[in-house]
């Protein structure tokens, strides 16, 4: 199976779960991608309060399916201090797959160094990022990482 089938298959799932039969209320790839813009330049930059300024106070960060949720601008804040602390040279990336009504379902990537681990680190993953008047409400992710270690690792070079 493609990764692009996977992704369908994914999106449909969640669309069809989450009951995605309202009508649109406004939301366009155009308002997701300015969101995404935002996220982007948070994560390069390691800024969690630009990071936390995207939710909605009461909004709800979702890492994966099964780990506790991170919950209000502080929780979220916190996560991604320490998320992103030794983390080098991060690049994301992103293409809008969806949206519908307030939701806007995305496929992301994103690599980046870990100095601890001596490491490059590819992630690639979906997101499903629920809107209220511009900030999000309810972000879900589902993703996978691998490492890359260059031979004799990244201090070789």
């Amino acid at each position: 199976m493609t990764k692009r089938i996977a992704i369908a298959i994914l999106v449909v799932g969640c669309t069809l779960a989450s009951g995605c039969t309202r009508p649109a209320a406004g939301l366009t790839p155009d308002d997701v991608e300015r969101w995404l813009r935002d996220y982007e330049r948070a994560l390069e930059t390691k800024d969690a309060a630009l990071a936390a300024s995207l939710f909605a106070p009461d909004g709800v960060y979702r890492e994966t399916p099964y780990a506790q949720p991170f919950e209000g601008r502080d929780e979220i804040a916190e996560y991604w201090t320490a998320a992103t602390a030794g983390y080098e040279h991060i690049d994301f990336a992103f293409e809008t797959l969806a949206v519908d009504g307030e939701r806007g379902v995305v496929h992301w990537t994103a690599e980046f160094v870990s100095a601890a681990a001596n490491t490059a680190i590819e992630l690639d993953g979906v997101m499903v990022l629920e809107f209220d008047a511009g900030r999000v409400t309810t972000l879900s992710e589902w993703w996978h990482s691998r490492d890359r270690l260059p031979r004799g690792g990244l201090r070789a070079r």
